[in-house]
């Protein structure tokens, strides 16, 4: 029988354990997906930029296509596929690695998953045109069975291509548009958040002299790519309105003690304004912490989101 990650996560999070003199400590899982350009490099940068608290999973499938990941059961009905299973939740590849990271902790309190692939969908107009309607359905899917975390991020990398000097492929760009078109709209469609790897250093073997059409360069790209991703998670986590729980008036939220945090609301998700910033003071024996908002909330407001603020920053 099939496990999941998020029901697994969710289930440790209501078994209050302490971790020695410092209690309950926050933990985020984050696990990378995807194709060549979700390469471990990535994953162990993002763990290294974001210190002890993170336990990287990585699993990969290069050169694959989405179709690859989602079978088409029949017209417009999508299941798992076997990659999918494989990848994902068989011993030794992710299911396995993030078992072994939540032995680790007492409190896996966040969850990212990373989904970076498309460049080979890129490659005919047919694979692009069949791409969109199996990421959807394969993002149903990762929220499906990581969402239940208490608390769950969902990150797709935008893919890119450079046109090597001497290979100019005018149908290539045009599928790599269309193909990064479709990832924005099935990004939005689930609340993700989008890191664009368009500006991001494309090098063979990190060589000044020859480009990558497609290829993120090691190290300096793959570095780049994960201290991205961590600046985005960091500052959007709470993006999903569903973290947030709101009940007769009242925005439920987790916070850790002693770190400071703007809580910021939106009509449509795309403009968003301050509604308030506070310091998380609880006590010390207990630093992860579920708070309510009492305080008056802009009207007409649909989502909101929570920040942390970064030390060093300062909050009006």
């Amino acid at each position: 029988m099939r496990t999941s990650v998020g029901a697994l996560l969710a289930l440790l999070a209501m078994v209050r354990m302490t971790g020695g003199p410092g209690g309950i400590l926050p933990v985020e899982v984050f696990i990378m997906a995807g194709q060549s350009n979700a390469m471990p490099e990535v994953a162990w940068q993002y763990a290294a930029v974001s210190g002890p608290g993170v336990r990287p999973v990585h699993t990969w499938v290069p050169g694959a296509s989405i179709t690859a990941w989602v079978t088409e059961e029949s017209a417009g009905q999508f299941s798992r596929s076997a990659v999918y299973l494989q990848k994902i939740f068989d011993p030794g590849e992710g299911m396995a690695q993030a078992e072994a990271a939540l032995r680790q902790t007492p409190l896996p309190s966040q969850v990212s998953f990373l989904w970076m692939q498309g460049e080979t969908d890129t490659e005919s107009d047919e694979s692009a045109g069949a791409c969109e309607d199996r990421l959807r359905a394969l993002m149903g899917f990762v929220t499906e069975d990581f969402g239940a975390a208490p608390s769950f991020t969902l990150v797709m990398g935008l893919i890119w291509y450079v046109d090597p000097e001497s290979h100019f492929d005018v149908a290539r760009v045009r599928r790599i548009y269309k193909v990064r078109g479709i990832q924005a709209r099935v990004a939005e469609e689930f609340g993700a958040l989008l890191v664009d790897t368009a500006a991001m250093e494309r090098r063979k073997d990190n060589d000044p002299a020859l480009t990558d059409a497609v290829h993120l360069s090691r190290p300096r790209g793959a570095s780049e790519f994960g201290i991205q991703l961590r600046q985005s998670v960091r500052t959007r986590t709470g993006f999903r309105p569903e973290s947030l729980t709101w009940k007769d008036g009242r925005l439920t939220m987790r916070v850790v003690h002693g770190k400071r945090y703007t809580l910021e609301s939106s009509r449509d998700e795309t403009s968003w304004s301050q509604s308030a910033s506070f310091l998380a003071e609880y006590p010390a024996s207990a630093p992860v912490y579920k708070f309510e908002w009492t305080g008056e909330l802009p009207a007409g407001k649909t989502f909101f989101r929570l920040a942390e603020v970064p030390p060093d920053a300062s909050v009006p």
